[in-house]
């Protein structure tokens, strides 16, 4: 519609809701396959669930031994290692806490030259025990103040 008044031409403009019909909110904007997670609980159970993820890639590599791992990067080249820091490098880790844990592990490498895979084994661990306390009701801050030293 279109409505004249002192001489200027103005558009009405139907309401969004109208406009976007049954749009489901945030999850409309979003590329097929992401989600939205609404609570801060479900947002840290994601992140445990994606540094314990990266965990368990590299636990099995662990130790004298421990596994090699064949990986292919974007450019189709193949690597068999067992180095935690050469696996983190090619995984091109996109998550965000997971990512933390890439920066640990890369930092310990700079620092000691060793023990890298030790600390994504135990970022997992200690992040799976987090779990069990935040799946029995127990705040994350009071988690985080335990296990401080």
């Amino acid at each position: 519609q279109v409505c004249c008044s002192d001489k200027k031409a103005t558009q009405h403009h139907p309401p969004l809701s109208v406009m976007f019909k049954g749009a489901g909110g945030i999850e409309s904007l979003l590329k097929d396959g992401h989600k939205h997670f609404a609570g801060l609980d479900e947002a840290v159970l994601k992140n445990i669930e994606a540094c314990k993820g990266l965990a368990t890639i590299t636990k099995s590599s662990l130790g004298p031994n421990g596994m090699n791992k064949l990986l292919v990067n974007h450019l189709d080249k193949h690597f068999v290692t067992s180095d935690t820091g050469t696996m983190v490098d090619q995984l091109e880790v996109q998550h965000p806490a997971a990512r933390m844990a890439v920066m640990a592990c890369k930092a310990q490498e700079l620092e000691c030259g060793d023990a890298s895979n030790l600390v994504v084994v135990t970022i997992g661990a200690l992040l799976e025990q987090a779990e069990e306390l935040l799946k029995q009701g127990i705040h994350a801050a009071d988690i985080v103040m335990g296990t401080s030293w």
